[in-house]
């Protein structure tokens, strides 16, 4: 099994491993499946066989448990962003939030680092037009601002408002610097400027990254 994982990782693009991706309690039951299929255990072809093949199975669930959204939504502050962006992922949406100046070639990063495909959104606070013309190069569906400017922008679909839902989850601009989250009955708070004054269930500032939050039922889990 380590000899097919050292293959695996060396033809493949495993870039999704450095940030977005993470072993959680898989991480576990691998260690606990190298000291099962170990000569320390005296099990027979078959029990050895049945092991391995459980430990398989466990393994790949504790994995996508992990890392893919079946219901709910994540909250995602990575490393390397300058601490002036997130990422939310629902089952229908992903989308990213932008506060502050953040070079196209950051946002580039980020998203490769975080194995996502295409962005559902580019949310902007603070630095708007500045934001807008580094969001028109990511591919989003559209890109969102609060009040309207003019961004010099024409076929990059830019709307401005208050408040607007995607996949499930519901946005409200408190001002242009502060961005709140509905989701799950919970509301997360974003202003990278690091003043909290709504009193959020969870409050993003992007002072602390690499940090990942699961919403679900109504309960935040840290991972």
């Amino acid at each position: 099994l380590l000899s097919l994982l050292l293959y695996v990782l060396s033809v493949a693009d495993v870039s999704f491993v450095l940030a977005g991706f993470s072993l959680g309690v898989g991480g576990t039951v691998w260690l606990i499946g190298c000291v099962a299929l170990s000569e320390r255990l005296r099990l027979s072809r078959r029990e050895r066989a049945a092991a391995a093949s459980a430990l398989a199975v466990l393994f790949t669930a504790a994995v996508v448990l992990e890392n893919v959204v079946f219901a709910g939504c994540t909250v995602e502050v990575p490393d390397g962003s300058e601490g002036n962006a997130a990422f939310v992922r629902s089952p229908q949406a992903c989308v990213l939030v932008i506060g502050g100046e953040i070079s196209l070639g950051r946002c580039e990063e980020l998203l490769l680092r975080q194995s996502y495909s295409s962005l559902t959104v580019v949310v902007l606070t603070e630095d708007e037009v500045a934001g807008a013309n580094t969001a028109a190069f990511l591919g989003a569906d559209e890109i969102r601002l609060k009040d309207e400017v003019e961004t010099g922008l024409s076929v990059t679909p830019i709307l401005f408002g208050d408040t607007f839902s995607v996949g499930g989850l519901s946005f409200r601009y408190e001002s242009r610097e502060k961005l709140t989250l509905l989701a799950e009955g919970l509301v997360v708070e974003f202003d990278f400027g690091g003043n909290p004054a709504l009193g959020a269930d969870l409050f993003v500032d992007g002072v602390k990254t690499g940090l990942k939050y699961f919403l679900n039922s109504g309960i935040i889990y840290a991972g």
